[in-house]
């Protein structure tokens, strides 16, 4: 997380002051914090914050929220997705604040679907779906139509290894030279899957 908010002169961090992780606004003026978040069960270390809108995104309970940067500091639930699936990494965050990609795992399938939800709805559509465990997400900076995953499973004989599943014929394992980072893309409003994965 890029943790500097301009127009604010402050920067976002997350705290275990209160014995839970809990997100603090800092300025850089005169070096005063405030706490932001009140909860006993929020992912900290996964926020991600939003300067153009002033608002920071993290995850509690299964739900994706975000909090204002400004007084009265104002909760918001954005989508509370099913228990079934695990949420993977940081929530990536579009430029402009009002999209929030995320990958959720399936344990049982051992699948992942890539989703964007809008900030201001709530509003959730599945990108693609995966085989295996896509533990980071981002929504590339520059072109905000395109998401950029990594895929991470555990092979059968090296696990903790990054992997790339092959599917040519056979489901076998082969562990390429280097992690793969793969792409989707967005056509229009809506956004397609490309390449492989």
């Amino acid at each position: 997380m890029n943790p500097y908010v301009p127009s604010l002169h402050s920067v976002v961090l997350m705290s275990e002051r209160d014995g839970h992780e809990n997100l603090y606004l800092m300025s850089l003026d005169n070096g005063k914090f405030v706490q932001i978040t009140d909860s006993d069960d929020i992912d900290g270390e996964h926020a991600n914050v939003s300067p153009a809108t002033e608002e920071a995104f993290y995850v509690e309970d299964r739900t994706f929220t975000s909090v204002s940067l400004r007084a009265p500091y104002r909760e918001k639930k954005i989508r509370t997705v099913p228990d079934r699936y695990g949420i993977k990494g940081i929530p990536s965050l579009a430029s402009d604040g009002g999209t929030i990609a995320a990958s959720l795992h399936d344990e049982d399938e051992d699948r992942s679907s890539l989703v964007v939800i809008d900030v201001r709805t709530g509003g959730m559509e599945t990108v693609k779906k995966i085989d295996g465990k896509v533990d980071h997400v981002l929504i590339n900076p520059v072109h905000g139509d395109t998401l950029l995953y990594h895929l991470f499973s555990r092979g059968p004989d090296r696990p903790g290894r990054h992997h790339r599943r092959e599917q040519d014929g056979a489901d076998r394992f082969r562990r390429p030279r280097r992690a793969p980072v793969l792409a989707v893309q967005r056509q229009g409003r809506r956004i397609r899957a490309a390449g492989t994965g």
